[in-house]
């Protein structure tokens, strides 16, 4: 995550992309409360990377919602393709 934010950071100005975020509605009995609220602050952080966001809660999912609720991670990765098809994005072929 460290090395993420610090590629956004060395960027002078972040492209109007779509930027999904998907948060697990379920807390993590093994991660401290501190830990899950920083990471929570981090995920908010992305969405104001552009004006095209969306926030995700993968409610019955913790910290693995590709797992637990993998349908709602197809079902946002084929929006965001949708959403740059309608930009004049370079169009994604999710086949």
């Amino acid at each position: 995550m460290e090395k993420t934010v610090n590629q956004i950071h060395q960027t002078d100005t972040f492209p109007e992309i779509p930027v999904f975020v998907i948060t697990g509605g379920q807390k993590n009995r093994m991660m401290p409360e501190e830990v899950r609220k920083k990471r929570f602050e981090n995920q908010l952080e992305l969405l104001s990377l552009t004006r095209n966001s969306k926030h995700i809660v993968a409610e019955k999912s913790g910290h693995f919602p590709q797992l637990s609720e993998p349908t709602i991670v197809i079902d946002s990765i084929k929006e965001c393709a949708e959403a740059i098809n309608k930009t004049n994005q370079k169009p994604i072929n999710l086949c």
